[in-house]
């Protein structure tokens, strides 16, 4: 399961540039040779945006 916790942009259009920030928490619950198992995992996505040639 996936859960998303925050998100931000920050744009500056005179630049042309962006950066978007996504937080989220990823759960897995599983059982191996009879053992259950919970793992939770936290992450952060970063991405980066550019416009070139008003694209």
């Amino acid at each position: 399961m996936h859960r998303e916790s925050g998100r931000s942009v920050d744009l500056n259009v005179r630049l042309g540039r962006a950066i978007g920030k996504m937080k989220a928490t990823i759960t897995q619950k599983l059982v191996i040779d009879d053992i259950s198992i919970a793992v939770e995992c936290d992450s952060q996505f970063i991405f980066l945006c550019l416009i070139e040639d008003g694209k």
